[in-house]
C-alpha cells in the first residue's frame, strides 16, 4: 500500500511443505509478515512483524535426533519484529548519503512448542544494532554496525558482533 506520501505498507503470506530427506515427515510451514516504512524530511522509520507456524514438529524432532543423533528442538511457532530509525546527515545536495540507524530487533525461535519440547532460553533473543550506511550513488550502500546481542539464558551467553556489508541495486 502506497496510498499516502512517504509511508509505505506491505504483508506477504507462504504457505508450502518442507519435507526434505525426512521420508515420511512432510510439515507445512506457513510464514505471515508485515511491514511498514515512513519517511519525513531526513528522517526514516521502518518496521517488521513475522510469524511463522510449522505443523507436525514433534514427529520431525523426533526423526531427526533418530537420523542424527540430536535433538533440534525446532519450534512449532516462531515470532520475530524489529523498529528502525535513521536520520540522513549529509544534505541531499551533495549526492551522496551518509545514515545513522539505531534498530531494535525480539526474535525468538522457539515462541511455541509442540507438546512434551521445552523451548530453550538461549533462543529467546533480542539485540540493540546502531550503524552507518554509505551511499556514493543510489544504487551502492556500505555499510557497518554494531550488535549488541542479548538472550533469556542464564548459561549461554549471546555474542555481540560487528558487520561489514556492501550491497546494490542493478
Amino acid at each position: 500500500f502506497a496510498g499516502v506520501r512517504r509511508l509505505t505498507l506491505g504483508t506477504s503470506f507462504y504457505s508450502g511443505h518442507a519435507g526434505f530427506d525426512t521420508p515420511g515427515v512432510n510439515p507445512r510451514v506457513s510464514i505471515s509478515e508485515f511491514d511498514g516504512r515512513y519517511s519525513f524530511r531526513r528522517l526514516d522509520f521502518r518496521g517488521l512483524f513475522a510469524q511463522t507456524w510449522i505443523n507436525r514438529t514433534a514427529e520431525l524432532n523426533r526423526f531427526l535426533e533418530r537420523q542424527t543423533g540430536v535433538n533440534p528442538n525446532v519450534g512449532r511457532q516462531l515470532r520475530g519484529y524489529y523498529a528502525e530509525p535513521a536520520f540522513h546527515l549529509l544534505p541531499r545536495r551533495i549526492g551522496k548519503d551518509l545514515i545513522l540507524f539505531g534498530r531494535y530487533e525480539r526474535y525468538n525461535t522457539q515462541h511455541r512448542m509442540a507438546p512434551g519440547f521445552v523451548p530453550l532460553p538461549q533462543f529467546d533473543r533480542s539485540s540493540w544494532v546502531t550503524g552507518l550506511t554509505f551511499k556514493p550513488t543510489p544504487d551502492v550502500a556500505l555499510k557497518f554496525d554494531y550488535v549488541f546481542n542479548r538472550n533469556r539464558s542464564a548459561v549461554v551467553r549471546a555474542v555481540d558482533g560487528i558487520n561489514l556489508g556492501i550491497g546494490w541495486w542493478f
